[in-house]
């Protein structure tokens, strides 16, 4: 058998083992399967690779079961366990196999990650200088991806000193460099961040991701010319980035550019049509024009995607109190979900008026929840007496809707003293 024939023999025999594999799972039988070490190493890199967390998980358990003494296999469940969040289970398998491989740098480092995973990152850091000292020509790898452990938790300052101690090892790592301008834009050092961000694209111009995000740091310093430049430059290079699409939108539509800011809307929708975001852009471009019609129609559409979604819902809403239709209003506010972040200043003195022109306390429901997160709070007790004055049903409401009433004090005792009158 020559080379080329013996490597077809083996792709052949993997290929077939894929099919298998799938159908057991597809069978809600792959835990019954049994596997050889090559035969797990192969089928776990595979599933790895493709991203398909399930089936990972499930094999990797498999191997660890099926060859208990294998370590590669364990590794690689413990790798596993760890990017799936099962930290603990983990960390209790790896320090009992530490004693067993005190020397096994792979252990070490796994260990210090589900550190990270536990939000540990003291014994993370003991656990990444073991590991490195027992294989140093690994250091640029295992730091780099310790430091996006780190960012995957929100640990930026973390990720940076890491990051910061190997600049000094590899200053012209592009990877080092573009994890570095990433953590100091998270934590709002935007000016470093766009320097560090700038190093990268002396090395290497062309990368259009990086070229998006010095546009995002100028469009947040109000630097809206040079947005404008880094997102062309970031489409340049990638006609099809829908990221660059989406936030020179936002500017164009920032800046009353709204035909164009739509039209770039449009064609990020070509990309992503599900995209509420877009669609609910779309309609304020039209509502900050006084197209209602179109508005309403991009407004929506969102809903079609995400019902509850609470700008969508307070701007139909709106809409349909100046129109008159109360019915269609109380409709869409019933959508809203989490009405804790609604901004409802665009919508408060309509519903004022809507209470006031239909006498319908669900409207004045709404106006009271509008006071509150406005901060409005002699409104807001005024017309909090003036349900108390209905029937006790619409109280009851108000609590369903918002819930935080309950754990304020000083409410709870106005309505106290308000009933014991």
């Amino acid at each position: 058998m020559t080379a080329d024939e013996f490597f077809d023999h083996r792709e052949d025999e993997f290929s077939s083992l894929l099919e298998t594999c799938e159908e057991a799972y597809d069978k809600g039988e792959l835990d019954q399967m049994r596997y050889s070490e090559s035969e797990f190493e192969y089928l776990l890199d595979y599933y790895m690779e493709d991203m398909d967390d399930d089936i990972l998980f499930i094999l990797s358990y498999m191997a660890y079961d099926q060859h208990p003494y294998s370590l590669d296999l364990l590794i690689r469940y413990c790798e596993v366990l760890i990017v799936q969040m099962h930290h603990e289970t983990a960390l209790t398998i790896l320090h009992e196999k530490q004693s067993l491989y005190p020397s096994d740098k792979d252990i070490m480092f796994l260990i210090s990650r589900a550190y990270i995973k536990k939000l540990d990152p003291d014994s993370a850091y003991k656990y990444l200088d073991a590991a490195i000292s027992l294989a140093s020509e690994e250091e640029t790898e295992m730091i780099l991806t310790v430091a996006q452990d780190f960012i995957d938790v929100s640990y930026f300052s973390s990720a940076l000193e890491l990051l910061k101690r190997l600049e000094r090892v590899v200053p012209d790592n592009q990877d080092v460099i573009n994890d570095i301008a990433f953590c100091l834009e998270r934590e709002g050092k935007l000016q470093e961040s766009l320097y560090y961000y700038q190093k990268y694209l002396d090395l290497d111009p062309f990368n259009e991701n990086v070229w998006f995000n010095v546009g995002t740091i100028y469009a947040r310093e109000l630097l809206i010319d040079k947005a404008h430049e880094a997102f062309d430059f970031a489409l340049a290079l990638n006609s099809h980035l829908s990221s660059a699409l989406y936030n020179k939108a936002i500017l164009l539509t920032g800046e009353e550019k709204f035909e164009e800011g739509i039209s770039l809307f449009e064609e990020f929708l070509s990309m992503e049509p599900d995209n509420t975001y877009a669609l609910i852009g779309i309609a304020e471009a039209y509502f900050i024009k006084n197209e209602f019609s179109k508005a309403l129609g991009y407004y929506k559409k969102a809903k079609l995607y995400d019902i509850h979604n609470p700008d969508a819902n307070i701007a139909i809403a709106y809409i349909s109190i100046l129109r008159g239709d109360y019915d269609e209003a109380i409709e869409h506010l019933r959508s809203m979900s989490s009405p804790d972040y609604s901004d409802f200043s665009l919508i408060s003195e309509e519903l004022a008026v809507a209470f006031k022109k239909t006498d319908n306390p669900e409207f004045l429901i709404y106006y009271i929840m509008s006071l509150y997160f406005l901060n409005k709070r002699d409104l807001f007790y005024i017309y909090l007496d003036i349900l108390l004055e209905h029937d006790s049903i619409w109280l009851t409401k108000l609590y369903g809707i918002l819930p935080v009433l309950h754990k304020d004090d000083m409410i709870t005792k106005h309505i106290k003293e308000k009933n014991d009158r």
